[in-house]
């Protein structure tokens, strides 16, 4: 084989094990769980009155924290999430562990006034994103009194 053959054929074969090495890192990837966080911004209300530089108690689950409002009554909750590892398991099994780790209901305290909403970490869970809007859910919280 002459040396133009011997190029083409080493350039062939690392095209290859470049080729094997990129397929195996995504289905590694893919495999792996991952987590991160979502946001819920909007406006905290109290019937018709905006609840300005208040705290709220967020309780997800067994965990709690408290966020403030600003002066126009905004919040931002961060809300995070977490996806099983999906290797060697069913996927019954997968959904099951996802359901223990991430509660379906978040609860939002202003004093003894209480809010329920869904937790939506299925529809933003983004292990990577680019710009925080694209996980940022948009609801305003009205408490009853």
């Amino acid at each position: 084989m002459n040396t133009i053959g011997v190029l083409t054929h080493t350039l062939v074969t690392m095209k290859q094990i470049l080729t094997i090495l990129l397929l195996s890192l995504s289905i590694q990837s893919f495999s792996k769980g991952c987590s991160n966080e979502y946001y819920i911004k909007g406006k905290a209300k109290l019937e018709n009155l905006l609840i300005k530089n208040q705290n709220l108690t967020v309780t997800i689950g067994k965990n709690s924290f408290i966020i403030t409002t600003d002066s126009k009554g905004n919040f931002e909750i961060p809300i995070k999430w977490i996806s099983a590892c999906p290797s060697r398991i069913t996927v019954e099994e997968h959904k099951k562990q996802n359901e223990k780790l991430n509660p379906s209901k978040i609860k939002i305290n202003f004093g003894k006034h209480i809010i329920e909403i869904d937790n939506k970490w299925k529809k933003y869970s983004k292990c990577f994103f680019e710009n925080k809007s694209e996980v940022t859910y948009r609801k305003n919280l009205t408490f009853k009194k």
